[in-house]
């Protein structure tokens, strides 16, 4: 998996730069023939790999709809929700922003090399920050320094329109990768230190979180593309913020409200 995730994340920082580069150099027609010639040769390396070796795994019996339902409602906590919630925020203000930005940066004047430049140097901040957040943690409790980023990820995005010297885009930026690659951490110790305690529905609560992040994914374009329609670009990357923002303290105040009227195990 380390090796997964690294590969994936090496894969955004280099593509996202050297897209941009290809693109100002040689035009759009050979960045789009390089860039589909890598999964091309991806999917013929693994054509080559051998079968992976299968174990008997024992048969077990299906439980019925009742007992699924019971699970189900087990597995779905306050906590989940509030977990599922953050992975939506990540990836609708991430994936909304980044669908439009390449398009507000060269109506500002900045060539697709600085943008791609941008979008890697978040990508690799995130990165390289998500081995350390366990030293993170260790100083500055994950519950206050997720909300602390959430805020601090809709500031800049909100501050965009108004300062975009390429100095200050670099510093956003900045800001943006060390608030994405921490929150995606803090939402999932949030999920695996509750199911520590209770490893039922681990299976529906890791799907719903990872819902949550594909709904943020395809929502967050769409949802922008029809604001920035509506208005501008400029002024979709002040709403969106300001929306995520109000509707996540929302659902936070609610789960706090929930876990102060809910008995803990001990005491009951």
């Amino acid at each position: 998996m380390g090796w997964y995730t690294a590969a994936l994340s090496a894969g955004y920082s280099i593509g996202n730069f050297l897209s941009g580069v290809m693109v100002d150099h040689w035009g759009y027609v050979v960045a789009f023939l390089a860039l589909g010639v890598t999964p091309i040769i991806s999917v013929l390396l693994t054509m080559t790999l051998p079968a992976p070796a299968r174990s008997a795994s024992p048969v077990r019996a299906k439980p019925d709809w009742r007992t699924r339902l019971a699970q189900m409602r087990r597995a779905v906590t306050p906590n989940l929700a509030l977990a599922t919630l953050i992975a939506f925020y990540i990836n609708f203000l991430d994936d909304g922003f980044f669908a439009f930005f390449p398009l507000f940066g060269i109506s500002i004047g900045l060539g697709l090399t600085f943008v791609g430049l941008l979008k890697s140097i978040r990508s690799m901040v995130a990165t390289g920050l998500r081995p350390m957040s366990g030293t993170i943690f260790r100083y500055i409790p994950f519950e206050t320094l997720n909300n602390v980023l959430i805020i601090a990820w809709a500031v800049v995005v909100f501050l965009v329109p108004i300062f975009h010297t390429p100095w200050a885009l670099l510093l956003i930026f900045l800001v943006i990768g060390v608030s994405r690659g921490l929150t995606r951490v803090t939402s999932a110790t949030m999920i695996a230190e509750e199911k520590a305690a209770d490893t039922s529905g681990v299976g529906l609560a890791s799907g719903l979180y990872n819902a949550g992040l594909d709904v943020g994914a395809f929502a967050g374009p769409m949802i922008g593309g029809v604001i920035a329609g509506a208005t501008s670009i400029p002024t979709m990357f002040s709403i969106i913020p300001v929306a995520l923002l109000a509707f996540y303290f929302a659902a936070a105040f609610w789960v706090g409200r929930v876990k102060a009227q809910t008995p803990s195990k001990s005491a009951a």
